[in-house]
């Protein structure tokens, strides 16, 4: 059976995650959707935080609330993938 199309799926971000074991980091892509034609923003997480960001991913806690101590731009750029360059432009 195939699967139907999801409605919106060209609007979601989308994540890239990779492991730096050199540098004992994460670092997570974030492609914004398509539509908007925005390059890609990249964050590095410590291995404390890329824990708590699979909480916020995984739907159990707010990204507010387990990143706080990241800036607000930075947060929306892990939840959208648009830095704060790109808000000026919408």
């Amino acid at each position: 059976m195939i699967k139907p199309a999801e409605p919106f799926a060209s609007m979601r971000p989308h994540r890239q995650e990779r492991y730096i074991k050199a540098k004992n980091l994460w670092e997570i892509t974030v492609t914004p959707p398509r539509a908007l034609s925005f390059k890609p923003s990249v964050v590095l997480l410590t291995q404390d935080q890329y824990e708590r960001y699979t909480e916020w991913r995984l739907g159990k806690a707010l990204i507010q609330d387990v990143l706080s101590e990241l800036s607000a731009d930075v947060r929306e750029q892990l939840m959208s993938g648009i830095g704060p360059e790109d808000f000026a432009k919408l």
